[in-house]
């Protein structure tokens, strides 16, 4: 089949550009084709060596640039310049089915300066929508063998460089744009220069009629699974009535590039989504083809980007990463992933499509790399490159190893975020200062010390969409707390949904473990245990909390981290016992920032950075042990969702930059070692989290759970799985194996607490124990 042209003449649209270049704007001629209604493409040219071309909205601007017959550049010695262009009409008569943009960039760029690239639309040049980020991100041809097409390079006195930019994608209305430049000096104070700007608009068309698929022939290893055959995808011929095959220059693939287009996520018209981007490179970039292998629609369609060789040969060199093409096979995720997760058909489509080639070629599944590590890119967004890790790799493993299905992961809606991913962190967020979680009623509860000179605070939020209360402040009352470490860090509610928090003591044998309670978001806290040992354990990193206060059923679970042991306070006519019971671990596994879930029988869950997740008997018998590949080391708080008959269903915090997140884990409480992950929410965000510090509360609902979660540094998440319809796990009238109400040899309270029923009494700063220091409340701990 003969390739079909977009623009009549293409090879002649550098002399078209060259010639459009003396004038300050010039429009390209529209080109539409009856193939794809609606399609065309125009182009828009700024020149900046007059100053014609320099039509800024604001004029002032210009005085923060230094312009001459190269360009511009940022002036004086200002590190950086920005400025806005005035209103630019949409060259095209209409867009079909939505309009894409990106610009090209014409000067010299030198190593490390920066031209950033933004572009916002308007349907009226009045009211303008927000600002895309239309820069360079590394994707480029570099095969010497290809003729290439420039758009610009080489124009008299531009310079001998390009920037081609990304595609920017606005609804069909947009008849006019802006762009926003911003001119970054490099570290030596040399600028770069931008000689021209062309915006290049694209309507891809409509597809018309249902996609044909095809298959590749097999042509997989005999080592290899039945599994790993290439799945069916979506050929040339069907989105954009090309030629499927060509040649090109082949690649040695060795390795596997995942990307994202940084295009939109939801689309009636994927095709024409694919059209934009090979019109963009071959039309506009002059590149050879399409820039990318294969690409994933986030409905689970795969497309066939760059055509194969006439003789069947898959492993063309594509155009994706630059300087890295020549050994690499490039598959792009359709869409942005930098704060959503790609659906679970895409990563299941890209699975297979990368497990085809991975057994083709050899290839370990550590060698599947996102674009980012070949260099300085976002790309594929932190969303995607998350998933790389936790999901991608392990599903293609799984498909090379013969497993066809992949295990259903159950979906989740984002209900809010209040996390740095999205520019939304609470304001007191930040310095390492968040500690725990707990949900109760309609609202949830942060442990925080965001202010060491005011103390500890409580602070409230709304369950509904992670506001803080009063306008942001409100704090439950924490008059006459003291002691500890750290004042106050862990919490949890009990069945009615009242709060528990403790302290953290890093050693019992010097400080005192309290823990409070609130009977109602007005009250004073009530001090309801105050213990200490002779032992230097460390509490309070996470406590859980199982029945109610009120009731007097009411549990509180303290596992200690760097020992094998866990206390356990239970409740008696005059509110908590004095002596907590010691459960030792039986197989005497210790980790760091140790946290415990128990269940309605008396077995729990243990977990703890740099081990792996654990279920145990109540007398702390090891039952089993969920497998690192699972849940991961780097991860500690535990929380039950609940029960589906033989299985536990638990929430796991996650920490580190590709985390902060929870993990979703179904666990056979008959074989902990079949545990499966069945979900992991959006991360909050990748600032540093030192301490690994976070937590996880739960709302049950009836069909759906509703997991929230707490990252330090990183903000606050609420996501609801509706599809799990789960009996408790931890009901009010608990079941418990009788373990023996002593400590660990050599333990006893240093004094009587006497308790009022039913718990306590208000607090008093003055009723012994250690005071809190500032100094020790500034202690960072290192976990």
């Amino acid at each position: 089949m003969q390739e079909r042209k977009y623009w009549q003449g293409a090879r002649t649209l550098a002399a078209t550009l060259a010639l459009a270049a003396l004038l300050p704007a010039t429009q390209a001629a529209a080109q539409s084709t009856a193939e794809f209604p609606g399609e065309a493409a125009a182009s828009e040219i700024m020149d900046f060596r007059s100053m014609h071309g320099l039509a800024f909205e604001d004029r002032a601007a210009l005085l923060s640039l230094s312009w001459d017959e190269r360009g511009i550049q940022p002036g004086g010695r200002e590190p950086v310049s920005r400025v806005i262009s005035q209103a630019i009409a949409v060259p095209l008569e209409e867009a079909r089915p939505f309009l894409a943009v990106a610009p090209v960039l014409a000067g010299r760029f030198p190593a490390h300066s920066l031209v950033e690239v933004e572009i916002r639309g308007s349907s009226d040049g009045v009211a303008w929508g927000e600002w895309f980020d239309a820069s360079h991100h590394g994707h480029g041809d570099d095969d010497p063998g290809h003729e290439l097409m420039r758009a610009m390079p080489g124009l008299p006195g531009v310079g001998d460089e390009s920037l081609p930019g990304e595609l920017v994608f606005f609804d069909a209305d947009t008849r006019f744009v802006q762009y926003r430049l911003s001119l970054i000096r490099d570290f030596h104070g040399t600028a770069p220069i931008v000689g021209e700007l062309a915006l290049h608009f694209i309507s891809p068309g409509e597809t018309r009629g249902e996609l044909e698929t095809q298959s590749l022939p097999d042509q997989r290893p005999a080592t290899a699974a039945p599994q790993a055959a290439m799945p069916n995808y979506v050929p040339r011929s069907s989105w954009g009535n090309l030629s499927n095959t060509g040649w090109l220059s082949l690649a040695s693939v060795s390795q596997l590039v995942v990307h994202h287009t940084v295009s939109p996520n939801s689309s009636n018209d994927w095709a024409a989504t694919v059209r934009s981007f090979y019109n963009y490179h071959v039309h506009t970039l002059g590149w050879a083809d399409i820039g990318y292998n294969w690409l994933v629609a986030p409905n689970g369609a795969i497309f066939q980007g760059r055509a194969h060789r006439p003789d069947g040969n898959t492993n063309v060199r594509g155009a994706h990463a630059a300087g890295h093409n020549s050994y690499t096979m490039g598959l792009a995720y359709i869409g942005t992933y930098t704060s959503v997760n790609p659906t679970s058909a895409a990563v299941e489509s890209g699975a297979r499509v990368l497990a085809w080639k991975a057994a083709e070629r050899g290839i370990s599944t550590s060698l599947i790399r996102g674009h980012r590590d070949y260099g300085s890119t976002a790309c594929p967004g932190n969303m995607l490159y998350n998933r790389l890790f936790d999901t991608l790799r392990p599903r293609v493993q799984q498909i090379l190893d013969g497993d066809s299905a992949p295990e259903p992961e159950p979906p989740f809606d984002t209900l809010w975020h209040r996390a740095d991913a999205v520019n939304a962190n609470p304001w007191y967020f930040g310095n390492n200062a968040q500690r725990g979680l707990a949900f109760g009623g309609d609202r949830i509860y942060v442990v925080s010390r965001h202010s060491e000179q005011w103390g500890p605070h409580v602070m409230v939020h709304s369950a509904a969409d992670g506001s803080g209360l009063g306008n942001g402040g409100a704090s439950l009352d924490t008059s006459g707390i003291a002691g500890g470490t750290l004042v106050l860090n862990a919490i949890d509610s009990d069945a009615s949904g009242r709060p528990l928090a403790a302290n953290l003591v890093t050693d019992l044998s010097q400080q005192r473990f309290r823990a409070y309670y609130w009977p109602d978001d007005a009250s004073e806290p009530l001090r309801v245990v105050d213990f200490s040992g002779q032992s230097a354990h460390r509490l309070g990193d996470h406590i859980a909390v199982r029945g109610s206060v009120v009731d007097g059923t009411a549990e509180i679970w303290a596992p200690a981290s760097g020992v094998p042991v866990i206390y356990r306070w239970t409740m008696n006519g005059d509110g908590f016992n004095h002596w907590p019971q010691a459960i030792h671990l039986s197989d005497g596994v210790v980790g760091t920032s140790a946290a415990v879930a128990p269940l309605e029988n008396g077995r729990f869950l243990w977990n703890a950075t740099g081990q792996h997740l654990r279920l145990y008997e109540g007398n702390g018998a090891l039952l089993g042990t969920v497998p690192g590949g699972i849940v991961a080391r780097d991860s500690n708080a535990v929380r039950l969702l609940g029960r589906d008959g033989d299985d536990l269903w638990a929430a796991v915090y996650q920490f580190g930059s590709s985390n902060e997140n929870a993990r979703i884990v179904r666990i056979p409480e008959s074989n902990p070692a079949g545990a499966g992950s069945l979900g992991v929410t959006t991360s909050l965000a990748a600032n540093s989290n030192p301490n690994a510090s976070g937590d996880i509360a739960v709302r049950r609902n009836q069909g759906s759970v509703d997991v929230f979660v707490l990252a330090s540094n990183n903000g606050l998440g609420a996501y609801r799985f509706a599809q799990l319809d789960l009996s408790s796990a931890q009901d009010d009238a608990p079941r418990h194996e009788e373990v023996d109400a002593v400590e660990p040899a050599g333990h006893a309270p240093r004094e009587p607490i006497s308790v009022a029923p039913p718990i306590a009494t208000p607090v008093d700063a003055a009723s012994g124990g250690v005071e809190h220091s500032p100094a020790l409340m500034d202690l960072e701990l290192n976990q």
